[in-house]
């Protein structure tokens, strides 16, 4: 069960004179204990391949630690390029970059060197080729 549908159901709870008749502390004590037993069946998991963190993911884990507004990626031969940005940066077609202009921190990694791989799925073009123009998340 989700967060959002262990909410629903607890809203669905009513008010405590819903259970036991009329008595009012009892009634609100099971709807509690009702609300506990919801709660206990939220499926806390996580969701995805815990190996591999998206770029939205990573960019809210490095905000964590470094103030930036952007984070994008593209690759460059073997090295996949990271860049933090305090603006929107551009995106070069012609040399398949990130602008340097205004980046605020440069992450250069190769995959190999990560803990976990850099998720770029969600980019795929028709091709199955990752579409580095599109690798850009806003960090919130």
């Amino acid at each position: 069960m989700t967060l959002e549908e262990a909410k629903k159901i607890i809203k669905e709870l009513d008010s405590g004179s819903r259970f036991f008749g009329s008595d009012y502390e009892a009634g609100w004590e099971d709807a509690l204990c009702r609300a506990t037993e919801i709660l206990d069946e939220v499926d806390n998991e996580p969701v995805g391949n815990p190996d591999k963190l998206t770029l939205r993911e990573l960019a809210i884990e490095l905000k964590k630690i470094f103030r930036f507004k952007y984070l994008t990626a593209h690759r460059s031969g073997v090295e996949l390029f990271l860049r933090m940005y305090a603006k929107k940066p551009s995106y070069f077609e012609t040399y398949s970059v990130w602008s340097e202009a205004d980046a605020v921190f440069f992450v250069i990694a190769v995959s190999e060197d990560l803990r976990v791989d850099i998720d770029l799925s969600e980019y795929k073009d028709a091709d199955g080729n990752i579409d580095y123009s599109k690798c850009i998340v806003e960090a919130k």
